[in-house]
C-alpha cells in the first residue's frame, strides 16, 4: 500500500520496492510522485533535496506554475524541468456551470474528458517525461502536478504500466491519492460549485481507466506507447532493466 514518505510533504510517494507478477521489484531510490512542492513545508522541502533527484518534473500549465512559483534548495535548485500540461477541467465546469449543464455525472464526464486530453492530446509530454527518466543514469526521478493528482497520476501509470505492474497494483497506487492528499482551503477545487466538487477533488478508478483505453485504442499498449517514447522495444528493456532489481533468492 503506497505511504507517504513525509508528513510535511502532500502526496509524497514513491514507487520503491512495489513488486512485479515476475518477482522483480522496483529499485531503491528511483522513482518519486507529489504535489507541487510549493505545498511542501520545510521539512517536506528538505526531504526532497535529500533525494538529489536527476530531475523534479512539473507538469503543471504555464500560468500555473508561474502564479504557483517555488523555490527549490541550493543543492537542487536547477534540477526542476518544466513539461507543461495545461488544465483543462475548471474551464469545461464553468462553462457547464454557466449553461445551467453542471451536475455530479457531467462533472465526471468532465474528468473522463480530461484524461482523454492526457493521451490525444499531451501524449508527447509524457512520452518526455519517460524519456528523461530513461536518461537518468538511474538517479531519482520526481514529478509533479498542482496536487499531484491526475496528471501526476497518469504519468505514474504510465511508468508503472511500462514496468509491467500488475493492473491491480497501478490502479492501487492511483487511488492512493484519496487517502493521502486533500485540497487546501484556497485551492482551486473550493471554488468550484458544491455538486461538482467531489468529482474534482477525488481520484476515480474510472478516470484513469479512461485514459488507458486511449492508450489502448491509440498505440495498442502501454508497451507500445512506451516504445515509441524510447525508441523501440530494446530500448525500453534497457528501462526496465535498470528500473528493476531481480527477486532475492534463497
Amino acid at each position: 500500500m503506497a505511504t507517504l514518505l513525509h508528513p510535511d510533504a502532500p502526496n509524497f510517494r514513491s514507487f520503491c520496492g512495489m513488486a512485479l507478477p515476475d518477482g522483480r521489484r522496483v529499485r531503491e531510490r528511483r522513482f518519486y510522485r507529489c504535489a507541487s512542492p510549493r505545498t511542501f513545508g520545510p521539512a517536506g522541502m528538505e526531504a526532497l533535496e535529500a533525494l538529489d533527484p536527476y530531475a523534479i518534473v512539473d507538469l503543471r500549465g504555464r500560468e500555473e506554475a508561474t502564479v504557483n512559483a517555488y523555490v527549490l534548495p541550493d543543492a537542487i535548485k536547477d534540477r526542476r524541468v518544466a513539461m507543461p500540461i495545461e488544465p483543462k477541467t475548471g474551464d469545461r465546469v464553468r462553462e457547464l456551470h454557466e449553461a445551467g449543464l453542471l451536475d455530479r455525472e457531467s462533472a465526471r464526464e468532465a474528468m473522463r474528458e480530461t484524461y482523454r486530453y492526457y493521451v490525444e492530446e499531451s501524449a508527447h509530454v509524457f512520452q518526455d517525461l519517460l524519456r528523461l527518466a530513461h536518461e537518468s543514469g538511474g538517479r531519482p526521478i520526481v514529478w509533479h502536478c498542482a496536487a499531484g493528482k491526475d496528471r501526476t497520476g497518469f504519468a505514474g501509470a504510465m511508468i508503472l504500466g511500462t514496468l509491467g505492474a500488475a493492473e491491480e497494483a497501478v490502479m492501487a497506487d492511483y487511488l492512493a491519492t484519496n487517502d493521502l492528499w486533500a485540497p487546501p482551503a484556497n485551492s482551486t477545487v473550493s471554488a468550484v460549485p458544491e455538486l461538482a466538487r467531489e468529482a474534482l477533488r477525488r481520484v476515480e478508478a474510472d478516470y484513469l481507466q479512461t485514459a488507458l483505453d486511449t492508450v489502448a485504442q491509440r498505440y495498442g499498449s502501454m508497451s507500445a506507447f512506451a516504445a515509441e517514447a524510447l525508441g523501440g522495444e530494446d530500448q525500453v528493456a534497457l528501462f526496465i532493466a535498470d528500473a528493476l532489481e531481480e527477486p532475492q533468492t534463497v
